[in-house]
């Protein structure tokens, strides 16, 4: 605190802060900033307990996650008119004209449960009269993260996003938070993906001249659920097993890479028709004959040793790292479970946060 500012002890509509705007509720628009950053951050309980230790204010838990939603959802629907809007004659403003820019998306689980969860008063685990069963499930996050590189490769500025919603709506998002970084006008722009249909079906239908590569991360990871398939618990043949693999992609000797896995494939024997899509995914055989197919249809998007000498990065790291710091991190805690809306919320604010736009909230808020 500063010498012109007064610590409370309560957030109320009586109190306030210097001179600073009153927020859409009881609270000042400071006080507002503070109980977002605690809970965009931390569990809306350790948020209002950390609030109170450090003098700031004292609030609720309930009120931590009313606030965070009022202001994510005003974020949202702010992105949401940007996104509907980029196709018009301005478009998205570019915030820099990079060298280099990469694109990369990327995809976390998350805990999710039933709408019916908060309005449930029982402890009860089973079926509440007119209420249904408590379901609980994993539900997928699209990431992205947009980062310039520098002429060694190295990562620059990072931008993210992070939503629950289906790819065309995750697709307006990629090409607007692109666009803002300058997509359109960097000299080297790179599609980084993991190689699933749909991540390159949104490379070619918005970015159609970026070098599209297969990220290292996910590519590796493919060549370790084959060996487990193959070996098992055999520690020692796994590791030659891979590292041979790993080599070969490294050198850009992908057929090489293709045919080992044909081989593991032709060793376990043909996969069983009648098992279930769980069971195939747990299923050696079919490890090994659906990778044959992913090696053979990223071919060209794993060209690493002329991706090297052009100093292009690989997005080991950078990708799987963003799904961490913006997703797991807050929202992939032991036991959390979310619904649909408050993941969101949660989720644009992080967002706006680390993409140093978390000023804007109260400009985006003021302008609503």
């Amino acid at each position: 605190m500063n010498g012109t500012t007064t610590a409370v002890t309560t957030c109320g509509a009586e109190e306030y802060w210097g001179d600073e705007l009153r927020g859409q509720s009881d609270f000042t628009q400071l006080a507002e900033d503070r109980i977002a950053v605690a809970g965009k951050n931390g569990a809306f309980k350790q948020a209002a307990a950390t609030l109170r230790r450090l003098g700031i204010c004292e609030v609720a838990s309930s009120t931590v996650r009313n606030v965070c939603m009022r202001l994510g959802a005003l974020l949202r629907a702010r992105e949401g008119h940007e996104a509907a809007a980029q196709y018009g004659a301005q478009g998205a403003p570019a915030e820099e004209r990079p060298r280099g820019l990469a694109v990369g998306v990327d995809g976390v689980m998350v805990g999710r449960t039933d709408v019916q969860h908060r309005k449930r008063k029982s402890a009860q685990k089973g079926p509440v009269p007119g209420k249904g069963k408590l379901k609980h499930f994993f539900h997928e996050v699209k990431t992205l993260v947009v980062f310039e590189f520098n002429q060694q490769g190295e990562a620059l500025r990072k931008t993210y996003q992070a939503t629950q919603a289906r790819v065309d709506e995750f697709r307006e998002l990629v090409a607007l938070e692109a666009q803002k970084r300058g997509a359109q006008a960097a000299e080297v722009l790179v599609f980084l993906g993991d190689g699933a249909a749909w991540v390159w079906k949104t490379a070619e239908e918005h970015f159609p001249k970026a070098i599209q590569v297969l990220d290292w991360f996910h590519a590796m990871e493919h060549v370790w659920a084959v060996g487990r398939a193959r070996f098992g618990n055999k520690e020692k043949e796994l590791w030659a097993w891979v590292k041979a693999r790993e080599q070969e992609l490294w050198e850009g000797r992908v057929e090489a890479v293709s045919a080992a896995i044909r081989a593991v494939s032709q060793k376990l024997g043909t996969p069983l028709e009648r098992l279930s899509e769980n069971e195939r995914m747990k299923d050696p055989r079919w490890i090994a004959y659906r990778n044959i197919g992913y090696f053979e249809e990223n071919r060209e998007r794993m060209r690493y040793p002329e991706y090297r000498a052009q100093n292009l990065p690989l997005g080991s790291g950078v990708v799987e790292s963003a799904c961490k710091h913006v997703v797991a991190n807050r929202c992939k805690r032991a036991g959390m479970r979310w619904d649909e809306e408050g993941a969101e919320n949660i989720l644009a604010l992080r967002c706006w946060d680390l993409n140093g736009r978390w000023d804007e909230i109260w400009s985006a808020r003021n302008a609503a």
